[in-house]
């Protein structure tokens, strides 16, 4: 059989390209090319292999043929030329289901509003009265007599106090104790059944706290990012909003029934003077995903938060 002669060229021909793109997994290119020159083929799919696509190198009967899979955003000979936008966004909102104490129910924290806010009026911002009421129903729940008794005689027993710790003059009295105080401003009000229930061991309820989560699918070279700004503050439901549905943020800005859900997401009706209804916004994780890209997720958890451990936005 004679040696066969070939003319031409022996660089690596593209024989064709092809893009495909996906709102939810971004561009992705392929590529073949086709040669008489193994060697030179090999060189081209190690400048591809750092530029983090995959393929596939084959010779067969004198012809080396490169197969490439990549994104538009990996460089190389003949670019993407993508129609679409190499960045994918991803918003979800999930429920955390939490069991958090009884005295922090909304409907119980709610029926000493009036007291809280009388007290803290008098008494020039001290402990609020509904966690000095909570502290000693923890205390006589965790003891032997659990009864509404053992409840009465302690409170009885404990004087109304500041944010410092010192007894409290109110209304003309040097010492005033809670009981005084749950007497005058809570007979009225429906807490028996909270009493009851934390003094039999049901002391906690089931809490369903919305968590928005986002995740961004970018290359590898991406630099600063939405994700890693004003994270671990407390954001509004209106600030967050305004972040979430920024176009000039997001390529897909926060759908509107994601929006809608979050506005409506019920509210408590009362909430001490440092705690702020919002979200938390945390630091953005990363990993690694398919062709060399980057997922960066993150989360905003909305409930209400204290302002003194994370700060407003």
């Amino acid at each position: 059989m004679a040696t066969p002669i070939l003319r031409g060229t022996d660089e690596p021909q593209l024989q064709n390209f092809e893009i495909q793109f996906d709102p939810n997994t971004g561009t992705i290119v392929s590529k073949e090319y086709k040669g008489i020159s193994y060697d030179k083929m090999a060189v081209l799919a190690q400048y591809y292999g750092a530029n983090r696509w995959k393929g596939t190198l084959r010779s067969e009967f004198g012809i080396a043929t490169l197969k490439l899979t990549g994104t538009s955003s990996s460089g190389g000979p003949v670019g993407g030329g993508s129609p679409v936008n190499d960045i994918t966004d991803k918003w979800e909102i999930s429920v955390d289901q939490e069991k958090p104490d009884l005295c922090e129910n909304w409907n119980y924290r709610s029926l000493f509003q009036t007291a809280d806010a009388a007290y803290a009026g008098a008494a020039g911002m001290p402990n609020p009265i509904s966690e000095q009421f909570s502290s000693v129903l923890r205390s006589v729940a965790n003891g032997e007599n659990k009864t509404r008794a053992a409840l009465r005689e302690k409170l009885k027993a404990t004087n109304l106090v500041n944010a410092s710790g010192e007894d409290v003059e109110f209304g003309g009295q040097n010492k005033v104790s809670l009981f005084d105080i749950f007497a005058g401003f809570l007979s009225g009000l429906d807490v028996v059944n909270f009493v009851d229930d934390y003094l039999r061991g049901a002391n906690t309820f089931v809490r369903g706290k919305y968590v928005l989560r986002h995740v961004t699918n970018a290359p590898s070279d991406y630099s600063e990012n939405v994700a890693d700004w004003g994270v671990e503050s407390i954001y509004t439901i209106s600030q967050l909003l305004s972040e979430a549905e920024d176009s000039g943020l997001w390529i897909l800005p926060l759908p509107g029934y994601l929006a809608y859900k979050i506005l409506n997401a019920p509210a408590p009706t009362y909430l001490p003077s440092n705690y702020q209804w919002g979200a938390l916004k945390l630091r953005s994780s990363a990993t690694t995903a398919a062709l060399g890209r980057v997922e960066i997720a993150t989360e905003y958890l909305i409930d209400a938060w204290p302002i003194h451990t994370y700060g407003l936005l």
